[in-house]
């Protein structure tokens, strides 16, 4: 249940930001990466959240909205980058709970 109430505030939040194209900060960076302007209409389809621009690029961020999207959501990336490369898709997951644990010494 909560994690369902999580899941629909990420979605509006994601939703508030998107922008017809590349989002304010992202114009000049598009020509370091030519396939962010391929993966940005994607957003709010095949259950991906959002299309970035990593940090200064040229890796792009994609966020998916839980693990059962991930198959669709890679098939989508696949499928607008077909005629351009074979991308490197990496699967990372985020921690509900956080760090648990100091690293700093005692």
């Amino acid at each position: 249940m909560a994690r369902d109430r999580q899941r629909a505030k990420q979605r509006k939040a994601r939703r508030a930001q998107q922008h017809p194209g590349p989002a304010p900060s992202q114009p000049y960076r598009a020509d370091m990466c030519p396939l962010l302007s391929s993966l940005l209409p994607l957003a709010g389809t095949s259950g991906i959240l959002g299309v970035s621009l990593s940090g200064a690029g040229p890796a792009v961020l994609v966020i998916v909205e839980g693990e059962t999207e991930i198959a669709a959501a890679s098939q989508a990336i696949l499928g607008a980058m077909e005629n351009l490369c074979a991308p490197s898709l990496l699967i990372c997951r985020f921690e509900e709970a956080g760090a648990n644990q100091s690293l700093r010494p005692e």
